[in-house]
């Protein structure tokens, strides 16, 4: 695996994971950087549907 995929997926894990933390303590979220879709479409999407 290439070091640019292993740091998307190990800032997808911190990122996702404070993201839904926030959320189920009734937090508003708003994600805000440039995330790649190739690399976070899927994560984004998922965290989306399960909140």
């Amino acid at each position: 695996m290439d070091d640019r995929l292993q740091r998307s997926r190990d800032a997808s894990i911190l990122i996702v994971g404070a993201a839904r933390r926030a959320l189920s303590l009734g937090h508003d979220v708003i994600l805000d950087g440039i995330f790649p879709l190739r690399d976070y479409s899927t994560l984004f999407e998922r965290l989306f549907q399960d909140h």
